[in-house]
């Protein structure tokens, strides 16, 4: 009895969200979609996470995997970091992918509660830091037996006395949402929370595990996005919900003095991503939460591009800009920006690239996708991209069939129209 109950109202629910149906279409024949993307990418191997039972009675499969929820790739390009709800991580090395389950356990994996973000070591491929609400940054080698930290970055949660009323007050845990480290693996920086009414960006020294200090001016809410640059381990960038893409030189002593430019994206920022083109090589890409992409120009403060849902659903070759989003942004093999992008009704994942003028243009098409991705990674080293579907699929995708000269020359006549751009409501006005 209890059975067919659970039958009907799986029943439901399935008829339910059939009904639920996004209008988004390709708005040119698929031989015109193929020629504007020029790379082709092919599945090379797919496997499936499966998260071990409890359970000595039932199998892995009846135990369904948490979604994936970061991703990062250590720098020996063939390693990829993932993490989940819940706080699991589990590293993935490609060479050893296969049709099999990837079974998520205590012994194959990490955990970091309340996980918030990740990030591989720069220098090491055998190192990544976990950032959590917990307000701690954590430092894991892959290659100790025990699965416990081999580093802790905190705030020093002692109690403190209060003079003037002769009372004890406890440090506010200030749960950190993003952080990165820098290119020599020196310097880490967490961006917290709004804590009272203040946001924080505090800098640990990796090798002692210090505090160094922090700031606690530059924004006035919750910090989503903090980026080091690639290259000068001085520069900065973070973002928050206030709306505002800071740049920092860390070589000045005060915060007021380090702040180099506060952008006004009059949106939320979600992402953060370092670019370069043939003019610079200090431009800051960021991503808002309603899937817009605005470029800066750290140097100069210039906004050298501004891309809508509208313009990114013309380069995509989509007919709904409400349906299409932005999963991740990657460094690619050339001065440009790559997007993975995909739609809200499934599938359809496709690489723009920002070129050297940031102007977005078709790159690639993931084909036959027909999953919703949570995030990916771009391996240049062997020049394949892994994949990270809602359903806890993992797809290792190859490049197979590049089309003609002619047609990479020809794909940026599928965006003329993304000249044309239109106005939208601006939630954020902070002057």
């Amino acid at each position: 009895m209890e059975d067919n109950d659970e039958e009907q109202a799986m029943s439901k629910l399935t008829k339910r969200a059939n009904k639920i149906q996004i209008d988004d279409r390709d708005v040119n024949e698929w031989e015109q979609v193929q020629s504007a993307f020029f790379e082709h990418y092919y599945p090379h191997t797919t496997s499936r996470f499966s998260k071990e039972s409890k359970s000595t009675t039932s199998g892995s499969g009846n135990n369904p995997p948490p979604p994936t929820l970061f991703s990062d790739t250590f720098c020996d390009g063939t390693t990829v970091l993932c993490g989940f709800a819940g706080g699991t991580c589990m590293a993935l090395d490609i060479n050893r992918l296969s049709s099999d389950e990837v079974v998520l356990n205590a012994q194959t994996s990490w955990k970091h509660s309340g996980l918030t973000c990740l990030r591989c070591s720069r220098v090491s491929p055998f190192i990544f830091f976990s950032s959590s609400t917990d307000g701690t940054i954590r430092l894991w080698d892959i290659r100790e037996q025990v699965r416990t930290p081999s580093q802790k970055f905190a705030l020093d949660d002692s109690t403190s006395t209060n003079k003037s009323t002769k009372t004890s007050e406890k440090t506010h845990k200030k749960p950190i949402l993003q952080f990165d480290v820098s290119s020599n693996d020196q310097l880490v920086c967490g961006g917290t929370e709004l804590v009272q009414e203040d946001s924080y960006l505090l800098f640990w020294d990796v090798r002692s595990g210090k505090l160094l200090g922090g700031y606690c001016e530059s924004h006035s809410d919750d910090v989503t996005a903090v980026r080091f640059h690639p290259h000068q381990n001085h520069c900065l960038a973070s973002g928050s919900t206030d709306g505002l893409l800071n740049t920092f030189n860390l070589l000045e002593t005060t915060e007021d003095d380090a702040l180099q430019y506060s952008f006004n994206t009059n949106s939320s920022v979600d992402s953060i991503h370092w670019a370069s083109s043939a003019t610079s090589d200090s431009l800051v890409t960021c991503v808002t939460h309603t899937n817009e992409v605005q470029v800066w120009d750290a140097i100069t403060g210039d906004r050298i591009a501004e891309i809508n849902r509208k313009l990114l659903a013309e380069t995509m070759m989509r007919s709904n800009p409400e349906a299409v989003y932005i999963s991740s942004c990657h460094s690619l093999d050339t001065k440009g920006v790559g997007l993975v992008t995909c739609s809200l009704s499934g599938g359809n994942t496709r690489l723009i690239e920002l070129n050297n003028d940031m102007k977005p243009v078709p790159r690639g098409l993931f084909m036959d996708h027909n999953a919703v991705v949570q995030t990916a990674e771009f391996l240049p080293k062997v020049r394949q991209w892994i994949t990270f579907d809602e359903d806890g699929i993992i797809k290792l995708w190859q490049l197979q069939a590049p089309s003609s000269t002619e047609k990479k020359q020809n794909r940026s006549k599928n965006v003329s129209s993304g000249e044309k751009r239109i106005k939208r409501f601006k939630p954020y006005n902070l002057g």
